[in-house]
């Protein structure tokens, strides 16, 4: 309780040792004169009495018999907020300084505030752009030592903090008056006049000129140059040479080189560009102290040269570089008989100065990938300094490779290697941003409750996607490279990035650039066991960017953003669409991804879950994406979720499945497939032949003047044709397909295809229409021999059978078939009815037929594009391949 100005109470403890009865306490009024300064009261819990500070509040211990008033003495002279004056609480008034446009010093109250002197201090550090270590000088402290004794000078990390609390409450005060009253507004900057002298000097200077400017020039004031051999710092402004020191251009009357005359005057001359940078803060004081100690002249003009690249890299001065290499470094005519200028004239020279500066970027980025991901967020715009740097250095190296263009050496793949490490360094660097940005999808929620559940939908949706995988034609490989047709989307992409990529032969500079991975490194290890498609799903965020963009061909970047953007949908999709969409439209606006490629692969993504809602959605999505770029195993993937109508729909936007252009042979099957499944059997014929024709006759254009082998196409007709006939076969069109035109290469594959057909099921009505067949097209030999061998297939087979339903039917069919070819064979000259009763005949299927076909030659269409002249491998913009021929 509070006794504030009342008298203490004394008690005689006397009496009541001895029993006797309590007297009546006299209270006694504080004499000392320290109370003044502190309120009494007494501590309910510790049952004392304590004195409160009237400045800062502190509670001391102060009962009269314990403790007595020095604790409250000695409290008061350390008491950082005391006034001055001890013996009074009171405001003093004081004359203010008189200022500019003042007749008179205005009278105003002051009271020492220790905060307010502090917030003083720190306004002086900002408006005279004073370093942080000024409150840390001996001459600063003794002086406040004198003018505010009483003021506790706080250090340079306090002053640093300070100040940015300063700043960012003067952030919010700019934002809040820009939001309140500002429509417009126009910002102007303003550097240390230094600064702006060396980098003006810097951007203005010839290229030829920096070596000389890097170059160390001693003092020539004598012959001897042990006598003073002093680094000179200025040029002479009379003949521009660096020719003496500061101390003999005072005794000195002519210019030691060029005996010009030198003016005596009192102004100072202009510094060396390489001066002039470390006067302005731009070259670290220390490393050229570092310098003077070595005594090797060489390493110490490529190390000035080297900081003078530095400063041009951190200032945007890049062209001034890439001026340097095309202007200098390639000019056969500049050349020096000083053995240094001549070695700083090599391009050897910048290409180690881009080695060293992308290895000290590479140590600078392990550092902040290592952070937190709050850490890292705080480091942004280092980041974004570090990938503006890595830029430039690209565009260095680009320069130094334009002058070995055309050539193959040593230093060509070297330079292509640290290219290649520097540009995928970038671009994981840009994803990276990104990612802090998102705090890697910490705080998005994804519709997987953890890996193992998302593993096992991958390992799902890779099972459905065999078992609707249509049969490979002919139980064999259909070409060297094309892709399983039964894989889905995201492991053709992600095999795609395996074919551009290999764990033998990495340089040392890509074998840095793979360090920046982060700690878990178990993907790593399972893409060199089963590639890159082993390692999907990602383990997270951070695993998909190391994996996707530090490894692989740094040209497929598009790729590697399709794959993510893939990774993004698989990860989100089903969850409410306002969660997750912000994200992806930020991806795509980031890396200005287009609103085609965006959907496309969402479509990839839905065509492999095998759910049906997944697939509905893909098709209300195709018509956006219609056109010539479309995927072509977009129509192979409806065909195999049974939808046909939607195939045909998206190989007719391709418009490249009519036989016009070149195509792989699986895109061919899928076009023959398609059109059958919808009923088109003419159609699918026609294209079918427009293929083959194409793809003979382009064999003939690039084997012109040798002998063409004719094997390939061949092969073409024998899969396109066994193919309508497999499906005519399954869907009962047989009767369709017999009618129409087959030529001598393609029949035989037919007759091929049904006899075998009919030779596994003798009860199928198969064979009754071969002989049809060739009943039809007045071939009554080979009908003839078809029916001998159908009959004694057929004889065979009911032999066997129990079944005499079946049995009456075969029979049924036989004595029909039969009456058709006897009364064709009537027909035929009775020398060949002979013959074919003596049975010699030849075989028929068109073993001993002519090779030459009867394909008829068609006029080769125009290409609507270069794309599939070259029988390769070419990356799709979606990042999903296809073979193209």
């Amino acid at each position: 309780m509070d006794i504030d100005n009342m008298a203490n109470e004394v008690h005689e403890d006397s009496n009541e040792n001895l029993g006797g009865p309590k007297k009546r306490s006299r209270t006694v009024m504080s004499r000392s004169e320290w109370w003044e300064h502190f309120d009494k009261f007494i501590c309910e819990t510790e049952k004392i009495q304590k004195g409160r500070c009237k400045y800062c509040g502190r509670e001391i211990k102060a009962n009269p018999k314990i403790h007595g008033t020095r604790p409250l003495r000695n409290h008061y002279e350390s008491c950082k907020k005391k006034p001055h004056e001890v013996e009074t609480n009171q405001n003093r008034l004081s004359f203010q300084l008189i200022r500019k446009g003042d007749k008179e010093a205005p009278l105003v109250n002051w009271r020492f505030e220790q905060e307010k002197v502090r917030d003083a201090l720190c306004y002086m550090l900002i408006v005279d752009e004073l370093p942080f270590k000024t409150v840390e000088n001996p001459g600063f402290r003794y002086f406040l030592s004198v003018a505010c004794p009483m003021f506790d000078i706080p250090s340079r990390r306090t002053v640093t903090r300070e100040i940015y609390k300063s700043y960012l409450n003067e952030k919010t005060k700019l934002q809040q008056f820009i939001k309140d009253n500002c429509q417009r507004m126009c910002i102007t900057t303003d550097t240390w006049t230094s600064i702006q002298k060396a980098l003006v000097h810097l951007a203005s200077i010839d290229p030829t000129e920096l070596c000389n400017e890097a170059k160390v020039e001693r003092c020539r004031a004598t012959r001897d140059l042990r006598s003073c051999g002093r680094c000179v710092q200025r040029i002479l402004t009379s003949c521009g040479h660096a020719a003496l020191c500061d101390e003999c251009r005072q005794r000195c009357d002519v210019c030691p080189i060029c005996r010009t005359p030198l003016p005596k005057t009192n102004n100072e001359l202009p510094f060396r560009l390489y001066y002039e940078c470390i006067e302005a803060g731009l070259i670290s004081k220390r490393c050229d102290d570092r310098l003077q100690d070595k005594e090797n002249q060489l390493v110490t003009d490529v190390q000035r040269l080297y900081y003078i690249f530095d400063v041009a890299l951190e200032n945007n001065l890049v062209s001034l570089l890439c001026h340097y290499v095309t202007d200098v470094c390639m000019d056969e005519s500049a050349v020096s008989s000083d053995p240094v200028i001549a070695f700083l004239l090599d391009e050897k020279v910048v290409k180690d100065w881009c080695r060293r500066t992308f290895t000290n970027i590479l140590a600078e980025l392990q550092v902040i990938y290592n952070l937190s991901v709050r850490e890292m967020n705080v480091r942004l715009c280092s980041l974004l300094k570090v990938s503006s740097k890595l830029a430039g250095i690209s565009k260095v190296l680009e320069g130094i490779e334009s002058s070995f263009r055309g050539s193959i050496s040593a230093m060509i793949q070297d330079l292509n290697h640290l290219q290649e490490s520097i540009l995928k360094t970038k671009q994981h660097l840009e994803i990276m941003i990104w990612c802090i940005r998102h705090q890697f999808l910490e705080n998005s929620k994804s519709r997987y409750s953890d890996l193992t559940s998302w593993q096992s939908s991958v390992r799902e949706r890779k099972s459905a996607a065999v078992k609707r995988a249509w049969p490979d034609p002919l139980n064999r490989k259909l070409e060297f490279g094309e892709q399983n047709v039964s894989s889905l989307f995201i492991v053709d992409a992600l095999s795609n990035l395996d074919t551009e990529q290999g764990y033998k032969g990495r340089d040392d500079e890509e074998l840095e650039a793979l360090s920046l991975q982060s700690n878990s490194r178990n993907s790593f290890a399972r893409s060199r066991l089963h590639g890159m498609q082993g390692c999907y799903p990602f383990e997270n965020l951070r695993s998909a960017v190391d994996l996707l963009f530090l490894q692989g061909n740094p040209h497929l970047v598009v790729a590697k953003q399709a794959i993510l953007l893939y990774f993004l949908f698989d990860r989100h999709w089903r969850l409410p669409v306002d969660e997750w969409r912000p994200i992806v439209d930020d991806f795509a606006v980031t890396f200005s991804i287009t609103r085609h490629c965006l959907l496309e692969s969402s479509i990839f993504y839905l065509l492999d879950d095998h759910t049906d809602e997944a697939l509905k959605e893909a098709i209300c999505l195709l018509p956006e994406i219609a056109g010539p770029t479309i995927h072509p195993k977009i129509a192979m993937a409806l065909l195999e979720r049974q939808n046909p109508d939607a195939a045909l729909m998206a190989l007719r936007w391709s418009g490249r499945d009519g036989g016009a252009t070149l195509v792989s042979l699986e895109e061919a099957l899928t076009a023959v497939r398609v059109r059958v499944e919808c009923g088109l059997l003419t159609e699918a014929f026609m294209c079918q032949r427009m293929i083959c024709t194409k793809m003979k006759d382009e064999k003939h254009i690039c084997a012109s003047g040798e002998v063409n082998d004719q094997s390939d196409w061949l092969f073409w007709v024998e899969v396109l044709v066994t193919e309508i006939c497999c499906l005519c076969i399954r869907r009962n069109l047989i009767d369709r397909m017999i009618e129409l035109p087959w030529n001598s290469d393609e029949e035989k594959h037919l007759h091929k295809c049904l006899f075998d057909f009919v030779t596994d099921d003798p009860s199928s009505v198969v064979g009754s229409l071969l002989v049809v067949f060739y009943l039809q097209r007045y071939r009554y030999t080979e009908a003839y021999q078809v029916d001998c061998k159908l009959q004694a297939l057929e004889e065979d087979f009911i032999s066997k059978s129990q079944e005499d339903e079946i049995t009456f039917k075969m029979k049924l069919a036989s004595h029909w078939r039969k009456g058709l070819v006897d009364r064709g064979v009537e027909l035929l000259p009775d020398v060949l009815q002979q013959q074919m009763k003596a049975g010699s005949f030849p075989d028929i299927g068109g073993e001993n037929r002519p090779a030459k076909s009867n394909l008829p030659n068609t006029q080769e269409p125009i290409l609507s594009s270069l794309l599939f002249k070259n029988p390769e491998l070419h990356q799709e913009g979606n990042g999903f391949a296809s073979v193209q021929h």
